[in-house]
């Protein structure tokens, strides 16, 4: 069930009425749990098991590492934990392109072989839930939460519909105190969730939606765009997966807000960034912040090795990142070139305006170029897209006129306009100080605005197939 579908305008009122007309604690986490699981089946039943089977292994492996009397007995339970979470997402997601890349490896030195894959259907958002229940079962083995002794607290943990398909990845120590908790209805967060999700839509359905056929039919006849075409088609698709990704997010803070619930903040106008590592502290932020704690620090020894170790580590950190978010080559390179780039400094000390503007910019190009990995389908095609840029090599079928880029342009213009301007980390909350005209006059734009620019039910959200 998607946040842009018919249903779901149907799925969250009435969710939302059951919640907040039964007066039970228990009973409201019963029925905030139910709506989870149907939110999930909405895609596929069958994904149910998978996720019931996760939740049971974790809750089980979070009270054995607690009660565990030797060090051995906890770490016997947390490797439980990381492998069977592991094999679970390489089994789903990475099956099939071990198996295709070891086929073309031993085709290539001359070995023929024809082994059988097996066309595993990529369970939704399970990289993510994967990720959220493995960081438990680490903080519980590290002491740094409580383990969970309520299985229905767990599980709503686990299955919290309006984060569980794309993020924010949550930690244990920050939601689940918030589903202990006994919540009474507040209209502060009923306008803040609203406003949060109005702002989601707006991205999703008027800019990333409205900005894909154009990026779609660019990336699909890449061998006969022009160059021109492919990079504007580049810059689009910059703003086309952050108004995808970002729109989700913010339509999944509101979603939670309304039910009383803070997910934690997943970007910080990243495409104001000034360095590619100033890129990564703000955009997918609880994702950074998971491999940088869990992988980076914990795993591979974090800063306190050598310096060679330290770029060798965060390239590696970088590799990981790019394989978790899809079982292509494409996404390996696309990890690769960030970290590398991750070491880039600002060009410019930022000692005025005119310098910060610069490294902005330049920041800015040198991630639309990692994005073509990310967006082509084959490392071929992105190398065919960048020569082409690159040359400037002219059309040989049709082309967008200079006056549709120009419009298409206009949405994200519009958007770094508004996140230079206001930004949206206060914005939210500063819309609360104006007064009810100016409040409703912003409403009332947005709601137009989505209403005749929107489109709804076109697009999936990109995050989904992760």
């Amino acid at each position: 069930m998607a946040f842009n579908s018919l249903v779901f305008c149907v799925f969250l009122p009435t969710v939302f009425l059951a919640y907040w007309l039964c007066g039970t604690h228990l009973v409201r986490k019963c029925i905030l749990l139910a709506a989870s699981y149907v939110f999930y089946a909405a895609w596929d039943w069958r994904f149910l098991i998978l996720i019931w089977f996760s939740s049971c292994v974790d809750y089980i492996c979070g009270l054995r590492i607690a009660t565990g009397e030797t060090d051995r007995a906890r770490v016997r339970w947390l490797r439980v934990s990381v492998f069977v979470n592991l094999s679970l997402l390489a089994a789903f997601k990475y099956f099939n392109f071990f198996a295709e890349s070891a086929i073309s490896l031993f085709n290539a030195v001359g070995l023929r072989t024809d082994w059988a894959t097996l066309n595993i259907v990529l369970p939704v958002g399970i990289s993510f839930y994967t990720f959220q229940t493995l960081s438990y079962t680490i903080d519980v083995y590290r002491r740094r939460c409580r383990a969970c002794d309520r299985p229905i607290d767990f599980f709503l943990f686990v299955a919290f519909f309006p984060q569980l398909v794309a993020g924010p990845i949550e930690k244990a120590s920050h939601l689940l105190p918030q589903l202990r908790a006994r919540q009474s209805f507040d209209p502060a967060n009923a306008r803040y969730g609203l406003r949060c999700m109005l702002y989601g839509y707006l991205l999703k359905c008027v800019m990333a939606d409205n900005l894909s056929p154009v990026v779609d039919a660019s990336f699909r006849d890449s061998d006969s765009v022009s160059g021109y075409d492919l990079l504007c088609s580049t810059y689009l698709f910059a703003f086309q997966i952050y108004g995808d990704f970002a729109g989700y997010t913010w339509i999944a803070i509101g979603t939670a807000a309304l039910f009383g619930i803070r997910l934690t903040r997943n970007f910080q106008r990243p495409y104001l960034s000034q360095s590619p590592r100033e890129f990564w502290q703000r955009w997918h932020i609880t994702l950074s912040s998971w491999f940088a704690e869990y992988v980076y620090v914990a795993l591979l020894g974090g800063n306190r090795l050598r310096k060679l170790r330290r770029l060798l580590n965060v390239l590696a950190t970088f590799l990981l990142s790019g394989l978790w978010h899809g079982a292509n080559w494409t996404f390996v390179i696309w990890g690769a070139v960030n970290g590398m780039l991750y070491f880039v400094p600002p060009f410019f000390p930022s000692r005025n305006s005119v310098s910060r503007f610069l490294n902005t910019v330049i920041c800015f190009h040198l991630i639309c170029l990692t994005w073509v990995f990310f967006r082509a389908k084959s490392l071929s095609e992105s190398f065919v897209i960048i020569y082409r840029v690159f040359t400037w090599a002219p059309a040989t079928g049709n082309r967008v006129t200079p006056v549709e880029t120009g419009y298409f342009m206009l949405l994200p213009l519009i958007l770094i306009s508004f996140e230079a301007a206001f930004g949206t980390d206060n914005s939210m909350t500063k819309i609360d100080r104006l007064g009810r005209p100016s409040r409703w006059l912003i409403y009332s734009a947005g709601i137009l605005t989505l209403f005749f620019l929107g489109a709804f039910g076109r697009t999936p959200f990109i995050y989904f197939q992760f």
